[in-house]
């Protein structure tokens, strides 16, 4: 079962895999935030495959990094001292 192996970390569902005589494969993807870089997201396919298919492994990548203290402009209007078309 796929739920099973959701938010895991991924070396733990490659071994699994493999102990079931499946081949795996690992695809990162976009993290909107709020996920742990390297667990499983997903497999696919799931359900009943055959010993030796392989299995894609979808892995969450980095969650984007926010804005570090005195980064921003505290949402502050720019002003273009003269640049632009007024």
């Amino acid at each position: 079962d796929a739920a099973a192996y959701l938010g895991k970390p991924v070396a733990d569902v490659r071994a699994a895999l493999a102990a079931l005589g499946l081949q795996s494969r690992v695809v990162t993807i976009d993290n909107p935030g709020g996920h742990a870089a390297g667990a499983v997201a997903g497999l696919r396919p799931s359900g009943a495959v055959r010993v030796g298919a392989t299995v894609t492994i979808d892995v969450w990548g980095a969650a984007p990094k926010a804005p570090a203290p005195g980064k921003h402009d505290g949402g502050k209007p720019h002003h273009d001292k003269g640049k632009g078309k007024h």
